[in-house]
């Protein structure tokens, strides 16, 4: 498999989906790319930094990312199509989520504050369940504040609960 590590600078890594993958950003501001999946389940470590994770792939797939999957919401995984049988990678370090072209995204949120970009459908969620407090979500300006963190979100059509 791929072991791919960013250094000290604002790197940009990208995974082909050929077998297991580690992507490590270390330090500095990072963008980690996914471009295509298999059986294998690959690890995405930010490190520090504000670190963005990327899916860029040909076709239209649903994408869940659950950014909270720990007491702290100091990691996470991802899978598609709306199974974990399906878990693409576990994360951390990771502070914003993007999606490209027509796959679909649905988030559940962490309580840090992140830039969420999802795709071209119209058909983008992002669930605030896991969220310490309150949380006041505005679609229209992408303006998210509360109990969640501040968070920005870019082409997300949807609050999911």
């Amino acid at each position: 498999g791929d072991q791919l590590v960013g250094g000290h600078g604002n790197a940009v890594l990208s995974d082909d989906g050929t077998g297991i993958a580690r992507l490590s950003g270390d330090a500095g501001d990072d963008t980690l790319t996914l471009t295509n999946y298999d059986s294998s389940i690959d690890v995405i470590d930010g490190g520090a930094g504000t670190d963005t994770l990327v899916v860029d792939r040909t076709g239209s797939t649903s994408w869940q990312f659950n950014m909270g999957t720990s007491a702290a919401q100091s990691g996470g995984v991802i899978y598609y199509n709306w199974t974990t049988a399906n878990t693409v990678a576990n994360f951390s370090g990771i502070e914003n989520i993007s999606v490209s072209g027509s796959n679909i995204l649905y988030v559940y949120a962490n309580n840090a504050n992140n830039v969420i970009t999802g795709g071209s459908t119209g058909s983008d969620q992002i669930d605030y369940r896991n969220a310490i407090g309150g949380v006041s979500v505005n679609l229209q300006t992408g303006e998210v504040t509360g109990g969640s963190g501040n968070d920005t979100l870019v082409g997300i059509e949807h609050v999911g609960a």
